[in-house]
């Protein structure tokens, strides 16, 4: 290893050059054979003898893989048994390994949704996408696709320190909309970074609409005012704690014989969100493990009313 960097060490920019693009041509051929020899590994079942699910297993397991390597390759190598043409291509290098995966992929997800390609397509298509970086392949993809909105996936993918990465897809209405409001809270925010703005848009949302949120203010605003009734009347100011008391304790809603009550006052609704912390509070009676699911509650009488 000394030699080999001793020898590049001495070598001038024109054969540095010369031997960075042989390096190159042969990695992009040692590439192409192995391709080659995963697709034979996956016809065969090979991946299966070493105790490994699938010929990505086999990748990460016993080739030592990443699993964005192992990805790129099985995929391309797929590719390339259905197309055996594209193997001029790789190893001209005009199409990357990566843009090779990513038109794999994109030819499933699209066979999947019913718009399936033949072979000349697929063809002229990775065509188009030679000498593109992995950013232009995907908007060509996509803007290829009837369904573009399968091609465009979100994740959200924690890291060190507390933090998460996110990878999202916004329409033009929308980034006007957030570059507006970095406009508005630049004064607050010098940086203008889109996770403060995030941020500060979903801790607002929350106070709004969240109902447990809603639920403590309700209750901490009637013991508040139960508290100011009492004072009153401890200093005999009867005129000031009545109004005060009937703020605070509102009488349910009367119901006559001609109507029942069909809501549920939002004092109720306060304190029951409270009382469950916003989860679902139904209890199965088998296995007596409570729902606590926090989506599409609704607050529903004990004894129906129609």
């Amino acid at each position: 290893m000394a030699d080999a960097k001793q020898t590049i060490h001495s070598l001038n920019n024109a054969e540095l050059h010369r031997y960075s693009k042989s390096i190159a041509e042969r990695e992009r051929a040692v590439t192409l054979e192995l391709l080659h020899c995963l697709s034979e590994v996956e016809s065969r079942h090979l991946y299966s003898k070493f105790a490994c699910s699938s010929l990505h297993s086999y990748c990460v397991k016993e080739l030592r893989m990443s699993d964005g390597q192992a990805g790129r390759r099985v995929a391309a190598s797929r590719l390339l048994r259905e197309l055996p043409a594209m193997k001029h291509k790789i190893l001209s290098g005009d199409l990357s390994i990566t843009a090779a995966a990513q038109a794999a992929v994109f030819f499933q997800k699209e066979a999947r949704a019913g718009n399936s390609f033949v072979k000349e397509e697929k063809v002229a298509i990775l065509e188009t996408l030679e000498q593109k970086s992995t950013r232009e392949v995907t908007a060509s993809l996509v803007n290829l696709s009837q369904t573009p909105q399968i091609h465009l996936q979100e994740y959200a993918k924690p890291v060190s320190g507390g933090q998460t990465e996110v990878r999202l897809f916004l329409d033009d209405e929308t980034m006007q909309a957030l570059e507006r409001l970095k406009e508005i809270f630049a004064h607050r925010d010098p940086s203008n970074a889109v996770s403060t703005l995030v941020k500060r848009l979903a801790l607002e949302a929350l106070k709004k609409n969240d109902p447990v949120l809603k639920a403590e203010r309700a209750t901490a605003r009637i013991s508040k005012t139960e508290v100011q009734a009492k004072s009153a009347a401890t200093t005999e100011d009867l005129a000031s704690a009545v109004p005060a008391l009937e703020r605070a304790i509102k009488p349910e809603a009367t119901t006559t014989v001609f109507k029942q009550r069909t809501y549920i006052p939002s004092r109720t609704r306060h304190a029951v969100m409270h009382r469950d912390h916003g989860c679902c509070a139904f209890v199965d009676t088998l296995t007596g493990a409570r729902c606590g699911e926090r989506k599409f509650l609704q607050i529903d009488h004990v004894v129906p009313v129609s």
